[in-house]
């Protein structure tokens, strides 16, 4: 018995490293890849402040691209997510008897941390832009 408790432990500290791990390498992939985005539209961002887009405009446009960049990989990562679980949860069915629930509560996590990470990277970016000259960055060539 000892050792099949041993084993366990062992088990979920490797599985939840695994999970750990995956997480961070994804959110990293997010925070670059929205960052970088923000910075190569600079450009374009000070085309529309010289023509009269206030840095508040700015704001809110990349708050809401962030929630439909949001929303948009939460309704194509969810299903699939449930689904996964599903599937991995039918052989488990057919060894023990656990009844498949819906991971709401791990969900609305995740929902919540995907728009969380969203829009403090948009904010930080959109405080990146705000240092910035309009005339320099409509002149730098890139």
């Amino acid at each position: 018995m000892k050792i099949m408790n041993i084993s366990i432990v062992f088990a979920e500290v490797f599985l939840y490293s695994f999970v750990v791990l995956l997480t961070l390498i994804g959110l990293t992939n997010v925070i670059s890849t929205m960052s970088t985005n923000v910075r190569m539209r600079s450009k374009e961002f000070a085309v529309l402040q010289s023509v009269g887009m206030t840095y508040s405009g700015l704001r809110r446009m990349l708050n809401l691209e962030s929630i439909m960049c949001s929303g948009k990989s939460l309704i194509i990562g969810l299903p699939i997510a449930i689904v996964l679980t599903y599937l991995i949860n039918l052989p488990i069915r057919s060894v023990f008897p656990v009844p498949y629930q819906l991971p709401w509560l791990a969900a609305i996590w995740c929902i919540a941390v995907v728009f969380g990470i969203t829009w403090i990277t948009m904010r930080y970016s959109a405080s990146q832009l705000q240092r910035r000259n309009v005339i320099e960055t409509i002149r730098l060539e890139r």
